[in-house]
């Protein structure tokens, strides 16, 4: 009976100390991937600011080809809005473009309602060097306490990253 006590007092332990990790780590995160892509702003930048074009390169389409799309709302630039519900791999939740600033970037206000809540914010940006445009995909914003508990045990940056990392390939491949 000693040792069992013993066994669940360390067992309830460990788990408080997780629980004050999570709650004790930053909420704030910033999460980006660029690409250099062999064209100019203004042949990349309607990929990036139209809900409808977005789907052609995002990495998220192909982790449920059967998801629920809705779009409404103008079909580019702020007001433009995309609805998706789908799998436990992209969950549910709502893009609103908010602003453009042609062939430079555009921002918007990502919502998620599954699986967990979260409201972030997503800006591409577009900048032209010799050889073609860097474009950077960041999201920022602010993890609730599941996800900074999860991310005790999967690092989020390289998981989302690399999502980014393959959307911006594959648009990269769409515009070379």
């Amino acid at each position: 009976m000693d040792i069992f006590l013993y066994v669940f007092g360390v067992l309830l332990g460990l788990i408080a100390l997780l629980l004050l990790l999570a709650a004790i780590r930053p909420s704030d995160f910033r999460i980006a991937r660029s690409f250099l892509i062999a064209a100019p702003p203004e042949k990349i930048f309607p990929w990036l600011n139209a809900p409808k074009k977005f789907q052609e390169w995002s990495p998220y389409r192909e982790k449920d080809l059967s998801a629920k799309n809705e779009f409404s709302g103008p079909e580019v630039g702020p007001g433009a809005t995309f609805h998706w519900s789908g799998n436990g791999n992209v969950g549910e939740g709502y893009m609103r473009y908010l602003e453009q600033d042609p062939n430079r970037s555009v921002k918007v206000d990502l919502e998620f309602i599954k699986p967990f809540a979260g409201h972030n914010l997503v800006e591409f940006s577009l900048e032209s060097q010799p050889g073609g445009t860097i474009v950077t995909w960041t999201m920022t914003g602010k993890f609730s306490f599941m996800p900074r508990l999860v991310g005790l045990f999967i690092n989020m940056d390289i998981m989302i990253g690399d999502d980014f990392a393959k959307g911006l390939e594959k648009l990269k491949n769409l515009v070379e």
